[in-house]
């Protein structure tokens, strides 16, 4: 009965935690090191597109939702006009997928929800395929968004000197390993109140 009752405990405490840290977490990244761009997305996904100039295997970008207000960026990039109405309705966020010629880098990309803000790097896990790289942003909403961007297909854009994003679909969005978390959180409660049981770890 005793480990039954050890256990929802540490189930119910092991729960508190995992929600905590499945929280969004805050990347401290500093301020880009390059001025951002103001540019407005079009309706009903419709995109904005801005590619690296040469063929590259890093590419570093931050883009943010901003105002309406904040004036746009004379010839910044390329809009593509949504074709459908938005069955979403009027709403605020993107999407963003770094993409070449016929597929796109899933780990450099944040596609999985929608975002207020998305930062990626390369840093330390170049991209297999050198290619021309565009960073895609699309507007899922009926009204349309406005974002700064920051974008460099040659170098980092935070002044911190950058990080590198997961290579794994969704890129920072996936900071932790919950399930490895949770299993050790369960395994350190029950070697507290049944030690005996766990000697052969240390034996």
């Amino acid at each position: 009965m005793k480990l039954i009752e050890s256990v929802i405990i540490a189930l119910f405490l092991n729960s508190l935690v995992i929600s905590a840290f499945s929280q969004e977490q805050p990347v401290d990244l500093g301020a880009v090191k390059i001025p951002y761009k103001t540019a407005k997305v079009p309706p009903n996904n419709g995109t904005w597109k801005f590619c690296s100039d040469t063929t590259t295997k890093y590419v570093s970008y931050s883009v943010r939702l901003v105002p309406d207000s904040t004036p746009i960026t004379p010839g910044f990039g390329i809009t593509t006009v949504g074709k459908s109405p938005s069955t979403l309705g009027i709403g605020k966020g993107f999407v963003t997928e770094l993409v070449n010629f016929s597929s796109f880098v899933s780990s450099l990309s944040c596609y999985e929800s929608i975002v207020m803000s998305c930062d990626q790097d390369t840093g330390k896990i170049p991209i297999k395929t050198p290619a021309k790289y565009c960073l895609l942003v699309t507007n899922p909403f009926s009204n349309s968004q406005t974002i700064n961007v920051a974008f460099s297909g040659t170098d980092t854009v935070f002044e911190k000197g950058g990080f590198t994003s997961p290579n794994d679909s969704g890129g920072n969005d996936k900071l932790f390993n919950y399930n490895f978390i949770e299993h050790l959180f369960i395994l350190c409660l029950l070697a507290q109140y049944y030690p005996s049981s766990f000697k052969f770890l240390i034996t």
